[in-house]
């Protein structure tokens, strides 16, 4: 042993603390270490929720195309020579409330553009291209507060498309 080594080891042994009551201090210290990890990651307002999403993506589909790739003769399809909204979606979650139903009659004031902008090509007459997107996509931007709402949410999408046309 060298003399600092022994000097060390000495001045542990002079504390009265063995080598073993070192190493179980320190082990200790990383287990209330890990312990406090794993409560906070555990913690619902330290956590990320699953649904919680970091960004909005703006989709389009070009009506002809959407009833070729489904396989039916899309009577309106013909009326829109130009992309259209396919739909407003967070990059994380799905279907995130499924108690919050579509009501049309929260977004009656934006119908006369949702028929232009976010047509339902393959269920003309219909809300049911307008109620699954609210129900799969919509119920989860609703946690940031501009998006809370039927409203806010379909508003956004129609600002967002209008923005984005040349």
């Amino acid at each position: 042993m060298t003399s600092t080594t022994t000097q060390q080891t000495n001045n542990w042994l002079h504390l009265g603390i063995s080598s073993w009551t070192k190493m179980a201090s320190l082990n200790l210290v990383a287990l209330l270490c890990f312990g406090l990890v794993v409560l906070v990651n555990s913690y619902p307002s330290f956590s990320r929720h699953e649904n919680q999403w970091t960004k909005l993506i703006l989709t389009h589909h070009w009506p002809k195309t959407l009833c070729t790739m489904e396989e039916v003769s899309c009577q309106t399809a013909d009326k829109f020579n130009y992309w259209t909204i396919h739909g407003l979606w967070p990059d994380k979650g799905q279907s995130c409330n499924r108690s919050w139903h579509f009501d049309v009659n929260d977004i009656k004031d934006l119908l006369p553009e949702m028929e232009i902008w976010w047509p339902d090509v393959l269920h003309p007459g219909t809300n049911e291209f307008w109620k699954h997107e609210w129900e799969k996509h919509g119920t989860c931007a609703a946690v940031a507060e501009s998006l809370n709402s039927e409203n806010k949410y379909f508003a956004k999408a129609l600002d967002l498309y209008k923005k984005s046309r040349p």
